[in-house]
């Protein structure tokens, strides 16, 4: 396809398609905010021609993966150049790989401090290490989400999507972050149980938050569930 064919797309998403070969006449795709595809793809090891960010000047969230656990990839230093280069406005992350090591090394290496707006990570990779690294960001994180591992589940019935035990440390960690972000807006953890004793240990400072999806420690059946509707609209907590 040619630049004029794709001169009104928003969101470009390559995700099994490997991009070969070098490109020969230059554009750039200024409506492009969304790109994604392999890291290998978007940083080449081995390439004369430009990084593909260099199509996406206006580009404000990026989506890459890398599920080979022997392909360290490019360097932070090279990531942080291209990306700084190319795409000025980049503030969102869609990070995937099998290590959790692409969103810590963009979240500690490559963004500026404080200007990552948009975080999505695998649930799995929750650790002291990877809230330390979203906290650099406190001041201007707006979302954080992690991947729906459970897309296919049909959220109609009765029942829960399991999910594996979580340690009870990752889940205080957690709290850090609405404490921690003021302009924090949408939180989609829904792997994620919430013990409501840990919530009132410290109040919340993002008031400007619009929707979480989470779990509540015991609410576990739709009984539950409704009962604590009731309560959370009339302004009861328990």
């Amino acid at each position: 396809m040619t630049h004029e064919d794709l001169v009104s797309i928003l969101q470009l998403r390559l995700p099994r398609t490997d991009v070969l070969g070098a490109v020969i006449t230059s554009f750039q795709h200024m409506e492009v905010v969304n790109f994604g595809s392999t890291f290998k793809s978007i940083f080449k090891s081995f390439s004369t021609s430009p990084s593909l960010l260099s199509y996406f000047p206006n580009l404000t969230t990026l989506s890459t993966f890398n599920y080979n656990a022997g392909d360290t990839g490019p360097s932070s230093a090279r990531v942080k150049r291209e990306t700084s280069l190319y795409c000025p406005r980049l503030s969102g992350y869609y990070l995937e790989d099998d290590t959790g090591n692409i969103i810590h090394k963009i979240l500690t290496k490559v963004a500026k401090v404080n200007t990552v707006e948009k975080i999505r990570f695998l649930y799995e990779h929750i650790s002291q290490e990877l809230v330390t690294a979203i906290l650099l960001h406190q001041s201007c994180l707006r979302v954080i989400t992690h991947f729906d591992l459970y897309a296919g589940f049909d959220l109609e019935k009765d029942e829960l999507v399991p999910v594996k035990n979580q340690m009870e440390e990752s889940k205080k960690l957690l709290q850090l972050i609405p404490r921690r972000c003021p302009k924090l807006e949408h939180v989609d953890l829904h792997l994620h149980e919430m013990d409501m004793d840990d919530v009132e240990v410290e109040e919340w400072v993002c008031k400007d938050l619009r929707s979480i999806r989470t779990r509540i420690k015991d609410l576990d059946t739709k009984e539950k569930i409704l009962k604590t509707i009731k309560l959370w609209r009339k302004g009861c907590w328990r």
